[in-house]
């Protein structure tokens, strides 16, 4: 059974910490996809995602919407079958 990640974000800077922890677990684990959803700011998340991110992810950015619509779109973007 492989596993996707989802990580709704607004503006998280410490984002970076929490895909390092994740490294491990995409080495031990069948985790074919990591999905970031950055909603309401300002994108500032994706240069930081491209070029320091320690593993590879999906960037996903949403202009409006709560954390059910963040989690929405990615299921939308998911490659495979959800939960």
């Amino acid at each position: 059974m492989e596993f996707a990640v989802i990580i709704p974000t607004h503006g998280r800077s410490d984002i970076l910490s929490t895909l390092a922890s994740l490294k491990g677990a995409v080495q031990s684990l069948p985790i074919p996809q990591i999905i970031v959803v950055e909603n309401g700011t300002q994108g500032q998340l994706k240069p930081l995602i491209e070029k320091q991110s320690p593993i590879e992810v999906k960037y996903l950015y949403q202009e409006k919407g709560n954390k059910s619509a963040a989690l929405n779109l990615a299921l939308q973007e998911l490659e495979g079958d959800p939960l």
